[in-house]
């Protein structure tokens, strides 16, 4: 329920101060609540609304909130272990949440969502052969307070694309063929399709999350270019701005900034207790691979050592042979 036309503030905030679940929770007493705030408030809220699905058959995958901080700092090449190491395959999925935070040195909330990234070659087939009813490939943008910036944003997850295809050997013969960047503002454009929008300073990590519950509810749908109403602006229309998926207001997301209070209280003792079961078995892992190096190191010290002796064993022994040999020889002289 709810009207999707909430008020756009009139200017951006500088910076987006703590929600006002992050205060109240602050300031409510409950141990351990307080440090749900920031980062980690819309990291558990992205894994609660994708609890139930299996991430390797999964149309969508999630990244958490460091991830476009790493981007942004170190390149693409800084993130190449994120996919890497868990074998996951982003262009097989519909939907890529990316949430976005530290953007123009503005500390709030937007989300980015790459769309249908494995169908880019459908940009590079002749108008005559492109079907509507084939998967548009594009970057959603959606930004409650209309402040981050968007081209700069999509930028850097396009050369994040490229690299990542690359590294994973895909569209070889479309780079070799068409363009070094397959992925471009060109081939795969940035939209921000008009959603429900914030009217206060400090909702913009709820309407995160609204907004990828909101994807996330369609990310069985399929993308196409008919179904983004490319022939007619603005794109998404019926699919995003008019759906009942984004049909929410300001009412709505007190809701549920209550709502997830409530959770992240009830939950946190376990929440806590998983992530330091979690960081115990991650450092007995990295002792186990400490010592393994250690324990390879020595026994290579102890081969080398050993390999030396034998060696000078066999070295003395020439020695001692050739010694003989002489005096053999200096004898038969005489």
């Amino acid at each position: 329920s709810g009207d999707s036309s909430a008020v756009v503030p009139s200017g951006p905030c500088a910076v987006c101060p703590p929600t006002k679940m992050e205060m109240e929770m602050e300031s409510s007493g409950e141990q351990g609540v307080g440090e749900f705030a920031n980062d980690t408030l819309v990291d558990f809220s992205m894994r609660w609304i994708r609890r139930n699905d299996d991430p390797e058959t999964s149309a969508a995958h999630f990244f958490t909130t460091h991830f476009f901080t790493a981007l942004d700092e170190g390149g693409p090449a800084a993130v190449s272990s994120w996919t890497a190491k868990k074998d996951i395959d982003i262009f097989q999925k519909r939907f890529v949440f990316i949430p976005i935070k530290h953007c123009n040195s503005l500390d709030y909330w937007s989300l980015c969502v790459v769309v249908n990234p494995g169908a880019i070659s459908n940009e590079y087939v002749d108008e005559d052969d492109q079907s509507d009813d084939q998967d548009f490939p594009c970057i959603l943008f959606l930004d409650s307070l209309k402040a981050h910036r968007k081209a700069r944003v999509a930028t850097k997850v396009r050369n994040w694309l490229n690299h990542e295809a690359k590294r994973l050997g895909k569209f070889t013969e479309l780079f070799e063929a068409k363009n070094p960047k397959l992925f471009n503002k060109e081939t795969m454009e940035v939209i921000d399709p008009k959603v429900p929008y914030q009217d206060n300073s400090w909702d913009c990590g709820v309407f995160v999350c609204r907004y990828a519950y909101a994807l996330y509810l369609m990310r069985n749908k399929q993308i196409t270019y008919e179904a983004a109403g490319l022939e007619n602006r603005p794109y998404f229309l019926d699919l995003i701005t008019k759906s009942p998926e984004f049909n929410f207001n300001m009412v709505d997301i007190g809701r549920v900034r209550d709502e997830l209070k409530e959770l992240i209280t009830n939950l946190s003792p376990k929440y806590f207790e998983a992530k330091a079961k979690e960081k115990l078995e991650q450092d007995e892992k990295r002792k186990a691979k400490k010592r393994k190096v250690q324990a390879e190191a020595t026994a290579k010290a102890s081969t080398d050592a050993k390999d030396g002796e034998e060696k000078k064993s066999e070295e003395d022994h020439d020695e001692a042979v050739d010694g003989a040999v002489d005096m053999d020889v200096d004898g038969a002289e005489v």
